[in-house]
């Protein structure tokens, strides 16, 4: 078993530029870790399932830690399963990342649990396809965003 937290996250400042030809819009943001949390845990298990402690929440393919689980075993072609435990403490919908960080915190945990080796960059390609803040989960505490906010460059953490 391996668990780990999925910390939150702040804008600061959201500047949305334009929109694309691929549905989205190039962003130009900071994004900035803070220090409240959701809890993901996972263990080895026949198949891939999950379970959270908000009931409000889908625990089907609808949720980004499920489905971070099923695109990382298809890439890493991995037939290992996991129960994922999601403790949710990050409000659902407010803005924060937290479906995004579980995803990311998902991923981070299951290249360990299941012995995969991504690089950084096909890493960073199956969280994009995941959502768009995805990918600063899996990078530094502190950066600033650009394209769809996945285009991070490390920023020192403001105090």
């Amino acid at each position: 078993m391996l668990e780990a937290p999925a910390p939150a996250k702040l804008n600061l400042g959201l500047h949305v530029l334009r929109h694309r030809s691929d549905g989205y819009h190039d962003l130009d943001t900071v994004f900035v870790r803070i220090p409240w949390s959701d809890r993901i845990e996972v263990t080895i298990a026949p198949g891939i399932s999950m379970t959270c402690t908000d009931p409000s929440l889908p625990v089907d393919d609808d949720n980004l830690c499920l489905r971070a689980a099923a695109l990382l075993a298809r890439e890493a072609r991995c037939a290992k399963g996991v129960r994922i435990r999601l403790d949710k403490r990050i409000p659902h919908g407010a803005g924060l990342g937290g479906g995004s960080s579980d995803a990311a915190t998902t991923l981070r945990l299951l290249l360990r649990l299941w012995g995969v080796t991504l690089s950084a960059e096909r890493l960073s390609d199956l969280a994009l396809q995941l959502g768009s803040d995805v990918p600063f989960f899996l990078g530094p505490p502190a950066a600033r965003g650009e394209g769809r906010g996945n285009e991070l460059t490390p920023i020192p953490m403001p105090p």
